[in-house]
């Protein structure tokens, strides 16, 4: 009996051991997983913390694009006030201080040429086109063709013998269509002086064409002219002998070097 009842109580010790075996295995279990869940927790956090600066940077740079752009538009603008207003100034120092920021610029501040250009004052104008007559402004051509066509006849004019002063490239076909009767007298005029120098067998139905309305005997002699120096012949004030000429007229062959 004694027997027995040792042999319980082993059994019984044993039970216990293995109970607690098992809940010492559960406790490592349940820490293992605790201690998985804290590492996923941290490693998205570092990971949404690493994606963090990058994408804030990109977010940051977003912003600034359109405060940059406003910044340069607001710099722009006030330059182009600056310009205006020191070509419409009385005094020469201001004038020439506007002239040079347009030239040390060329061809940046062609800009500053178009807003000029379209100033309301006259004055403005006229001063802007004294700058692209300087031999600093390459190809001012595209400018001083919008110049030409300007409301105001003294600032048309002034485009038209800045054009004669700078190029004779490119411009002919131009000037050509300034001929039209709708046009300003003076303006004509000085396009009929441009083609007495740079003229050439494409001008010479349009000049016979204003010639042939002429009404004054004083507008007569800027078209002769230019016949003159196209057809290498005078026929003075004649203008039937000037018309049969210019319908006499055969354009040379390409490569000739003639007019």
């Amino acid at each position: 009996r004694q027997d027995n009842r040792e042999e319980r109580r082993d059994d019984r010790g044993d039970r216990r051991d293995d109970r607690q075996d098992c809940r010492d295995v559960e406790g490592a279990v349940g820490v293992d997983k605790r201690d998985c869940k804290q590492d996923s927790r941290q490693e998205r956090k570092s990971g949404a913390d690493g994606d963090r600066p990058a994408s804030d940077a990109v977010e940051t740079a977003a912003k600034k694009e359109p405060v940059v752009a406003k910044e340069e538009a607001q710099e722009r603008e006030q330059l182009i006030y600056e310009v205006t207003t020191g070509l419409a100034s009385k005094d020469e120092v201001d004038r020439a201080r506007a002239s040079g920021t347009i030239l040390r610029g060329w061809p940046d501040t062609s800009y500053l040429v178009d807003a000029a250009l379209a100033h309301q004052d006259r004055c403005v104008r006229l001063a802007v086109l004294r700058v692209l007559d300087n031999k600093s402004v390459t190809d001012p051509r595209t400018h001083l063709l919008k110049a030409v066509n300007d409301k105001d006849v003294v600032v048309g004019v002034m485009a038209v013998r800045v054009l004669r002063h700078r190029t004779s490239k490119g411009v002919e076909t131009q000037l050509i269509r300034l001929l039209a009767p709708s046009k300003p007298w003076p303006v004509r005029q000085e396009v009929l002086r441009t083609l007495e120098e740079i003229g050439t067998f494409r001008c010479l139905k349009t000049v016979m064409a204003s010639l042939e309305k002429c009404d004054d005997a004083q507008r007569v002699k800027p078209h002769t002219r230019v016949l003159k120096y196209v057809l290498g012949v005078n026929h003075g004030k004649d203008v039937e002998a000037w018309r049969r000429a210019v319908d006499a007229y055969r354009p040379p062959l390409p490569g000739r070097g003639s007019k």
